[in-house]
């Protein structure tokens, strides 16, 4: 039985996601860690949602001002995002953005995306400002220098 009336109200929210299928509450950390098919991608704590993120979905989070999850004073988690108060409250959105979470447990739909980044900058052309093949500190000039010295300086 669960007493928390903000949890109950999300578990609530979130039940009606038929995509998200069976979801578990645990309790860990003073809050409670959400579920979704034996998936952790969600935490409540003290009367806020947080969703896990990747590296791919934390910029919709920084973006909408979310907060990291911060447990306590001295430890801050940059894998989990508060939820705004708007996407709690409408349906589209909220199944929209726990799918997000949800997928970002998966390492490996995390290993495709980058596969499908890498490939769009190779289209592109777009190396993050470098040429192709350059690391960022002349790593070629480095690497041919290290195998001629044996890695002596």
């Amino acid at each position: 039985m669960i007493h928390d009336d903000f949890l109950q109200h999300v578990l609530d929210q979130l039940g009606r996601i038929s995509e998200l299928g069976k979801l578990d509450a645990k309790a860990m950390f003073g809050g409670h860690g959400l579920y979704s098919r034996g998936q952790f991608f969600a935490i409540v704590f003290k009367g806020g949602l947080y969703f896990k993120v990747d590296r791919f979905s934390e910029q919709r989070y920084i973006d909408a001002g979310c907060e990291p999850f911060r447990p306590s004073a001295t430890l801050l988690v940059k894998t989990y995002y508060s939820v705004p108060a708007d996407v709690l409250d409408n349906r589209g959105k909220l199944s929209e953005w726990a799918q997000l979470a949800v997928k970002s447990t998966d390492p490996k739909a995390s290993l495709r995306h980058s596969a499908v980044t890498r490939k769009r900058m190779k289209e592109s052309g777009n190396f993050g400002g470098r040429k192709p093949g350059k690391t960022k500190k002349g790593g070629k000039k480095k690497a041919a220098l290290k195998k001629r010295t044996g890695g002596r300086k």
